[in-house]
This record gives C-alpha cells, structure tokens and sequence, in this order.
C-alpha cells in the first residue's frame, strides 16, 4: 500500500514540476526542475542501505559524504532558513517572507482579527 500512495504522490509531484518548468520556460530561464530518483536519500525500502546522488548512481560512504551539501540543505542553509522564519503575531501584520493576500477569508480584510487570543 505504501508503493501504490508513493506512486500516487510522485505523479502528482511530476505534475507540479511538468508546469512550474512550462512556466520557468516561457519566461526563457535555462534552467529545469527534475525530482530525484527514488533512490535518493531513502530511510526505508529496498534502497535504505544505499548511498545514492539524484540521478540514481551509487556513491560510497565517502564519495557521499564529500558531495552531501550539493544535494541536501547543509548547516548553514538551515541556518538561513531558520533566520528568516520569525514569527509574526501582530493583527493586519504578515511575515517578510510572504506575500499579502488580495483579500481576507470570506471576502473580509486581510487586517480583521480572525483568532482572538486572551491575553
């Protein structure tokens, strides 16, 4: 069963991918997303025990280890990541990171106090 919802979720990531390539194309970007094969960075199944790059090509402890950071978030990108995700909890406030939607929930403003926290 595992499998079967595995292969339901790759299709549907292969979808993603098929459209936001469209689009980094219309926009002549020479570049193109790829998902890993299923190989890749497995923690369980048949391939668990293996090292492997995205393309599928088996890797030594240390070929892997050497080349680790070109294919997963290393330290200091968690770092980065971690230092932009700061909270945001003021009322018509919204994270840098984000974009301000156009309009709130049922048509109402972005601003209104949807949760109201005791204080």
């Amino acid at each position: 069963m595992n499998e079967v919802l595995r292969d339901s979720y790759m299709e549907d990531c292969e979808n993603c991918i098929a459209r936001w390539n469209r689009v980094i194309s219309e926009h002549e970007i020479p570049y193109q997303l790829r998902l890993p094969v299923r190989r890749f960075h497995r923690h369980i199944g048949a391939y668990s025990g293996g090292r492997f790059d995205p393309s599928g090509h088996r890797l030594s402890d240390e070929r892997w280890n050497e080349r680790r950071d070109e294919f997963l978030p290393s330290e200091k990108d968690v770092a980065y990541v971690r230092n932009l995700m700061v909270p945001v909890m003021e009322i018509g406030k919204i994270a840098h990171w984000l974009a301000k939607p156009t309009n709130g929930i049922h048509g109402l403003p972005f601003e209104f106090e949807y949760v109201r926290r005791e204080q």
